[in-house]
């Protein structure tokens, strides 16, 4: 039921037109001062534009494209050479494998933002959750998460499953998507009843009044602690490493906060930390 539900998805309900879209590449080319090129987590796609206009509009003739997908399957295609120059993924973790491939700079690994899980359902045939446990209700027999070999979002939401001590009981209803803008896709589509997807994918106006929706709190799971790194590409170039720094202004931190996201506490702002140091119970 699973396979025949993801493939009937990307057959249908424009589907595989946003999956395509979040997913492609941007062509070979040389680096230019005035471009820089972001391989970006999907948690972000919602709030991404109006970070880049805003970075934009303070650097003039510099321009900003993001590319939107699964941070595993980014950090793979910049390990295999993919030409980005600034890797925004939904952990720590990536950008430093990234890092020890020699495909980006280990000392310029920062974190930018604290991520929030939300339970979402998109129908007001159910009642508005008030916890994991809620997914146990008759009824509900497609709950859709990110992919967890893939996407970190997919990892904290089963680490919250087991946790709660469900994983076991509902991995048969589960429906997995390849990132978490596919997830959401999932719900808002109504193929799956309930989808556990980052906070800021409900951040648009057409999601933030449908259905019901519970943040969940920060200790049902691990901190999803989101790093941004300088890759290999970007080495002498004043663009990407403006652009990355921008991220930890007051003007991007409010960006990001209205957009679902926790900016990481100013004094961990310092590149390369350790996702422990940087969990939310620290601030």
């Amino acid at each position: 039921m699973v396979k025949f539900l993801q493939s009937s998805f990307r057959r249908g309900l424009g589907v595989l037109a946003v999956f395509v879209w979040i997913h492609r590449v941007p062509e070979v080319q040389a680096a230019s001062e005035t471009e820089v090129l972001v391989a970006a987590a999907a948690d972000l796609v919602f709030v991404f534009p109006e970070l880049k206009e805003s970075f934009e509009s303070g650097n003039p003739g510099i321009k900003v494209r993001g590319t939107f997908g699964a941070s595993g399957t980014l950090a793979n295609q910049i390990r295999s050479g993919a030409p980005f120059d600034v890797f925004l993924s939904a952990d720590m973790e990536l950008p430093r494998k990234v890092a020890d491939s020699g495909q980006a700079d280990a000392a310029t690994l920062r974190p930018y933002a604290h991520g929030r899980l939300a339970l979402w359902t998109a129908s007001t045939n159910h009642a508005a959750p008030t916890s994991l446990d809620d997914l146990m209700r008759p009824g509900i027999t497609h709950i859709a998460i990110a992919q967890p070999a893939t996407a970190p979002y997919g990892r904290a939401a089963r680490e919250a499953l087991r946790k709660a001590g469900l994983w076991e009981a509902l991995t048969p209803r589960l429906v997995f998507g390849e990132n978490v803008a596919q997830t959401a896709q999932f719900v808002e589509s109504g193929a799956a009843e309930f989808g556990i997807v980052s906070a800021s994918s409900l951040r648009h106006p057409d999601r933030i009044r449908r259905g019901h929706h519970l943040v969940l709190p920060l200790d049902s799971h691990p901190p999803i602690v989101q790093g941004g790194i300088l890759t290999r590409r970007a080495e002498g170039r004043s663009g990407p490493k403006r652009f990355l720094e921008f991220l930890g202004s007051d003007k991007a931190r409010e960006i990001l906060g209205r957009g679902g996201l926790e900016p990481p506490p100013i004094e961990t702002r310092a590149q390369g930390k350790p996702d422990s140091e940087n969990a939310p119970g620290r601030r």
